[in-house]
């Protein structure tokens, strides 16, 4: 999920993915958006919790169900929550531009998302992350401003990881991604993927994660082409 397939999208000379199949988004027109995200913040939850604490009180039976029920819904993954990562890539991947991600809840607690971008704005998605019924297992969908989407699994195992895999629609030649991910008691550390592309595996991008509070990159949208003209 994330950047695994959106390093692919702008290919160097160590990608194995041909530059032919994949239009690269920096030679196209763009626009940037202004994107609010900035990487300190501050749940639902938190806040609710905070004002309490300020003010001296324990939170009702009410209000305690809302701060208690993103943590019984999304389990380690709440520890994310609030923070920016930046996600400087490694190995074969290392002369690609680095990844910012911001992580936050949504829908009232319902739901995570997770936004990234790559620092130089010309690619970047937004995740939306729900618990599964099975336990650890969480559903997500990813929407790119590259053209496609997926929708995947993660489940988080018992060796301080966690795997997603997905399905992905609208991409010239990859159908499905494969990523773990790696945490301990400072938030994520790193990430290693692979993608089916046309047919066979290849390894994707690989990063180192840390926690940050640079700016989060502006995005740029391809301009929409015009309708041609005829001068008859």
């Amino acid at each position: 999920m994330l950047a695994a397939c959106g390093a692919d999208t702008a290919p160097n000379e160590n990608s194995q993915v041909s530059s032919e199949a994949i239009e690269n988004p920096a030679d196209r027109k763009t626009y940037e958006v202004f994107n609010s995200n900035v990487c300190e913040t501050m749940t639902g939850a938190e806040i609710i919790e905070s004002v309490h604490k300020w003010n001296g009180e324990i939170p009702n039976r009410t209000w305690q169900s809302v701060i208690d029920a993103p943590a019984e819904r999304f389990g380690v993954l709440l520890d994310f929550v609030g923070n920016c990562y930046r996600a400087t890539p490694t190995g074969d991947s290392a002369e690609q531009t680095a990844d910012i991600q911001f992580w936050s809840m949504a829908l009232g607690g319902a739901a995570i998302t997770i936004e990234h971008a790559l620092e130089d704005g010309s690619y970047g998605g937004i995740s939306y992350i729900y618990p599964d019924a099975e336990p650890d297992t969480f559903t997500y969908v990813y929407i790119t401003n590259a053209g496609f989407h997926t929708q995947g699994t993660i489940i988080v195992n018992d060796d301080q990881s966690f795997t997603a895999s997905e399905t992905v629609s609208g991409h010239p030649t990859i159908t499905e991604v494969r990523s773990i991910s790696r945490f301990d008691e400072t938030g994520l550390t790193s990430m290693t993927s692979e993608f089916l592309d046309q047919g066979e595996w290849q390894p994707g991008p690989a990063f180192t994660h840390e926690v940050t509070t640079e700016p989060f990159p502006r995005l740029r949208m391809p301009i929409p082409a015009s309708p041609s003209t005829s001068d008859e």
